[in-house]
């Protein structure tokens, strides 16, 4: 599967509305952005105010660094790509990785680690 595809599956699997995790109780959800669209990314509500933006090329980028760190995602993975970003909002790391297990492309293995899925 190739990333177009992958970008489809994500889209399909994680729409507004989605709790990345099965907790009811989460503070991580899909919402919309402020123009309503989400066509570039997505939005989490990570408290009662505070939002993350995740774009799609930032979900593509630490997708292949995964695949060629074994097809293991992790911090280290998203904070040599993205310093500033993780800094900022820690809960990046988590929130990119629920994504992905949400979407079916990765699975957690333990309480910070993913592993892609093999096709």
């Amino acid at each position: 599967m190739d990333w177009k595809d992958h970008i489809k599956t994500i889209r399909k699997a994680v729409p507004v509305g989605t709790r990345l995790d099965e907790n009811p109780n989460t503070k991580y959800k899909i919402v919309e952005d402020e123009a309503g669209i989400n066509r570039n990314g997505f939005r989490i509500k990570v408290g009662a105010k505070n939002f993350i933006e995740i774009p799609l090329e930032m979900l593509e980028q630490i997708f292949h660094r995964s695949i060629s760190n074994g097809g293991l995602y992790h911090k280290a993975i998203i904070e040599r790509l993205y310093p500033a970003e993780v800094n900022a909002k820690p809960c990046l790391v988590h929130a990119v990785g629920k994504i992905f297990a949400k979407a079916g492309i990765m699975k957690q293995t333990s309480a910070r680690n993913y592993m892609i899925n093999k096709e």
